[in-house]
């Protein structure tokens, strides 16, 4: 099996794996024990020293090496800002896979009838829904996705509002530049890298620091001082 190339700090590798570059050079992604420090946001971790970023901590479910936040812009590709700290997976744009609105770029969370659910943006007619059906849900029209979303079952004679048909279901490939959405990890499976859904957990944020209670304090007023510069602005 060859090595899944990957730039470092750019949340290119499977959920499992680390990139073995520093931030902004090339390398290939390897298991966490090849790399038992330096490894950058999104990336697994148990001790904030095995992190070149802020620290290490449960954030949205998952242990990652994290940074604090204030929106999404400050986590880079492949990350959003959750809780003030930054966590794999983007926020999803028109019918991508969401857990609650939040989840949504700029759209509503919906359910389909399969328990599945997808954001739905606003929309006036067919025009502005391409690939869908532009319809009434309490009272808002919303973009309704014609096609199977990610997690449905398909058979290949039509393509996957997300992702491609693989085994019978709508699934999203990723690794390198592909990102997997929110509430799903990279996982590697024989040859293929698929995002597939993350075990539940407790969720929130809770996040060690690599320095110490007064680093992290400082931090913490950092960032409310530039949240409260931001809203004057």
């Amino acid at each position: 099996m060859c090595a899944t190339p990957c730039r470092g700090d750019s949340v290119a590798c499977p959920a499992v794996e680390v990139c073995s570059a520093d931030a902004g050079s090339c390398g290939v992604c390897v298991a966490p024990s090849a790399r038992p420090s330096g490894r950058g946001r999104g990336e697994p971790c148990e001790l904030a020293s095995e992190c070149s970023t802020f620290g290490c901590g449960e954030v949205d479910g998952a242990d990652q090496c994290t940074a604090i936040c204030v929106g999404d812009g400050d986590c880079g590709r492949g990350m959003r800002c959750v809780e003030g700290y930054c966590a794999r997976g983007e926020r999803a744009g028109p019918f991508g896979t969401c857990r609650g609105d939040a989840d949504c770029n700029d759209a509503r969370c919906l359910a389909r009838d399969t328990g599945e659910r997808f954001c739905a943006r606003r929309c006036t007619d067919a025009v502005s829904c391409p690939g869908g059906t532009c319809a009434d849900v309490d009272g808002e029209m919303r973009c309704i996705p014609s096609a199977p979303v990610l997690g449905e079952a398909c058979d290949g004679s039509v393509a996957c509002a997300q992702g491609q048909c693989i085994d019978g279901a709508c699934t999203a490939t990723c690794g390198g530049a592909s990102t997997c959405p929110v509430g799903h990890d990279c996982v590697r499976e024989g040859d293929a890298t698929l995002c597939r859904p993350r075990p539940s957990s407790s969720g929130g944020c809770s996040v060690a620091s690599a320095g110490s209670p007064g680093v992290l304090v400082l931090l913490a007023m950092v960032a409310v001082v530039t949240i409260a510069r931001r809203r004057r602005a």
